[in-house]
């Protein structure tokens, strides 16, 4: 059966009408009035809605870490594109074209758009009151400022550590706000009656959803329904509430089904990246032995919190890196500003992170004359060493890893390359391993798999039904993965944080090792044997001299063809936080023109250390994605304001991301497969890490060939330009 034949060509909900938002055209406004006449007296619009006509559910906050967040803006507006009122027609483009003139009276208020200035003593508050925590809150705000999250990690004396020092660097490196840019914007649909809601979206965490939603309907979780169909690509944009209260206010007001889809410009509107300022100190022995780490790191988190406070704590233990540093004192602050609120987004606070660590660690190794290689290999943690108290001892070799890139580079090694660089991520995915699995296996020998975490494209269906059917013998044709519907399916925690063939797939190779128990017991019952007689071999079950098939099982056991045998899974723990540590290293060639700051990829290597690759070809489809995709903001992507707030790069054209003609000539991905994972066969998560090294990588080789160093992305020919003529400059004085 192919894809196509599995995906329903368009999801219809009968009755349905369509929302449409009006926008704030301000980054920071007062609402003083709304007029709502002329959109009203277009024919087909049955409802032009403000915030004070929604109830008690317009005034409810949401918020899976701070309830910040309401579906309308009701006082005030708090970045550019913050819906503000919503207009419901017949059809799509009635409600947009009605939209357009529902006349909305403001107050402008100064914009926080600069994440430092917002956090000036007499910066405007994007919030004017703390907000309640959300269910997985743990970090309050810092009242009376712009300050979402703070999170500090702390160990030695950082003192100490620099006075031990014999080289001590301190430099600045930012990173830019960008989007995710899937194929599929935002989207849903919701029905809401008095008690009950169902929910149709493409969003990537169904139970978390169903949870918030619950809270804010206070209805009970078994009321509330969320079905995502296929989704077209999340990269972690989807995560969390998103479109979803607001169609599901909007269909209780108005008593029908209503929709509410975003174009690009939308989703630009509705979430991005986190934007960073890091200011990093290091501190190192002559021979290269790190003492000392001291980073400060600000991250942009836009106008509402989303996912920003687990952001920082990720950031910090990413900041922290790899490598053994006996003093460090690292503090993240996730800040509000008057632009697109940021959430999760491919290896949260991971890129951020490893573009000032890995960038600075080829400024320390030119400053001690030592090869960056060399340096790294000094410093990485061994298996089994701390990265920080507290968290999993490192579970993979990082040291051969990397003389495993650095020989495919090698290898494969361009005669036109100026310069080589290379770079070094880990990421903590993968927290709070909760999963659940059905597995059903049906008289005719077919299997039907039910779990909730959703299929964004990671590939992680398949992948599910090669782990069933090596565990029961199944051709894999013979497998469906049912998508998620949390009325049926069972609990899931999540979608992202690479966890899926690790903890969804432990959960799914439980409940078919289940389904194997209970078809030796059911085998050994029908035989009249004891239940030790009846062995399981090569993928069917050996008993009373007879090899029968698991369908043969089930139809002997029931007598007729008919029934079935459902086992199920379940995961709660695999072992110490994080479930296991994604590796990212990555190496680049490249060529500068001098004239024109143009950089020219000849070839990027990529290293993921995934366990086991179930699926050899799919892990190097995700690594290489996540390679393209970190070429995006190396290069290319940048969502810029004005000082007003404005989003200036607000649609395709303004804004850049790459093209087929931006790969690499060389583009290549090496799996080490250890079978050390906490998954399936020793199996890890993967995907994400892709795109730690990118940036650093680029710049470093840059640096190398030209003796420009870089420390603001993207690396825009105008910047490389620039760049190379201070260099020369310095040269020259």
């Amino acid at each position: 059966m192919s894809l196509r034949e599995t995906i329903p060509p368009l999801l219809v909900i009968p009755g349905v009408v369509y929302a449409a938002p009006v926008r704030s055209p301000y980054a920071h406004a007062r609402i003083v009035g709304i007029g709502r006449a002329a959109a009203a007296a277009v024919p087909g619009v049955l409802a032009v809605l403000a915030a004070g006509d929604l109830g008690v559910l317009g005034e409810r906050p949401f918020g899976t870490f701070l309830k910040d967040q309401r579906v309308l803006a009701g006082d005030k507006a708090r970045y550019e594109g913050e819906p503000v009122a919503v207009v419901v027609a017949e059809d799509r483009p009635t409600a947009v074209r009605a939209a357009r003139l529902v006349d909305v009276r403001y107050e402008p208020l100064p914009p926080v758009v600069d994440v430092e200035r917002a956090l000036l003593p007499t910066a405007p508050l994007v919030h004017d009151t703390p907000p309640p925590l959300g269910r997985q809150g743990r970090w309050r705000t810092v009242p009376a400022t712009n300050i979402c999250a703070r999170v500090t990690l702390e160990q030695g004396s950082i003192e100490q550590g620099f006075r031990e020092a014999d080289v001590v660097l301190e430099r600045t490196y930012t990173f830019p706000r960008v989007f995710h840019f899937t194929m599929e914007p935002h989207g849903a649909v919701a029905s809401a009656t008095p008690t009950e809601l169902t929910v149709w979206t493409n969003t990537g965490h169904p139970y978390q959803l169903r949870q918030e939603l619950a809270d804010m309907f206070e209805l009970d979780l078994a009321r509330i329904r969320v079905v995502v169909p296929y989704v077209g690509g999340s990269f972690g944009g989807k995560s969390f509430p998103k479109l979803e209260p607001l169609a599901a206010v909007v269909s209780a007001t108005v008593g029908r089904p209503v929709k509410v889809v975003n174009g690009v410009e939308g989703s630009m509107r509705t979430n991005r990246r986190h934007g960073a300022r890091v200011t990093v100190k290091l501190g190192a022995r002559r021979d290269g032995t790190l003492t000392a780490k001291q980073a400060r790191v600000l991250l942009d988190g836009g106008a509402y919190a989303d996912l920003g406070p687990v952001v920082a704590e990720k950031t910090g233990v990413r900041q922290l890196g790899p490598y053994r540093v006996p003093h460090y004192s690292i503090e993240v602050q996730n800040v509000y500003t008057t632009t697109t609120p940021a959430g999760a987004f491919r290896s949260i606070g991971g890129p951020q992170s490893v573009w000032a660590t890995e960038s600075i660690m080829d400024e320390l190794a030119a400053a001690l004359d030592m090869d960056p290689v060399e340096l790294r290999l000094v410093n990485l943690v061994a298996r089994g060493e701390t990265v920080r108290a507290g968290l999993r001892p490192m579970d993979a070799d990082l040291g051969d890893d990397l003389k495993r890139l650095v020989k495919a580079m090698d290898d494969g090694a361009s005669p036109e390359a100026t310069g080589r660089g290379v770079a070094v991520g880990i990421s903590n995915p993968a927290e709070l391993p909760i999963s659940t699995a059905i597995v059903r296996l049906h008289y005719d020998g077919s299997v039907t798999i039910l779990c909730s975490m959703v299929e964004v494209g990671q590939g992680l269906h398949t992948v599910l039904a090669q782990i069933v059917a090596e565990e029961l013998g199944v051709p894999r044709a013979a497998i469906l993965v049912v998508s998620p519907d949390t009325r049926f399916g069972p609990y899931d925690w999540s979608s992202g944080a690479s966890r899926g063939v690790t903890i969804v797939g432990t959960a799914v190779q439980r409940a078919a090792q289940d389904i194997k128990a209970q078809l030796l017991a059911l085998a050994a019952e029908t035989a009249g044997v004891p239940a030790a007689d009846a062995v399981w071999r090569d993928g069917r079950v050996q008993v009373g001299g007879r090899s029968l098939s698991p369908a043969d099982v089930v139809r002997g056991w029931y007598g007729r063809p008919a029934g079935e045998v459902i086992g199920r899974g379940y995961v709660r723990n695999l072992g110490a936080d994080p479930a296991f540590w994604e590796i990212g290293m990555g190496g680049v060639e490249i060529d500068v023109d001098r004239e024109t700051g143009v950089i020219r990829l000849l070839s990027y290597t990529g290293l993921a250390d995934v366990g086991r690759a179930i699926n050899p070809q799919l892990c190097e489809q995700q690594d290489v994605g996540a390679v393209v995709m970190g070429l995006g903001h190396t290069l290319f992507e940048e969502m810029t304001y004005s000082d007003s707030g404005s989003l200036l790069s607000a649609s395709m054209i303004e804004y850049r991301v790459p093209l087929t003609v931006d790969l690499p000539a060389a583009l290549s991905a090496v799996l080490v497969e250890n079978g050390d994972g906490a998954g399936p066969y020793g199996a890890k998560g993967m995907g994400e890490g892709g795109n730690l090294a990118v940036a650093p990588a680029i710049a470093n080789a840059v640096a190398r060939a030209t003796g420009a160093r870089l420390r603001d992305l993207p690396l825009t020919p105008e910047r490389v330009w620039a760049a190379l003529r201070a260099a020369g400059a310095r040269t020259r004085a």
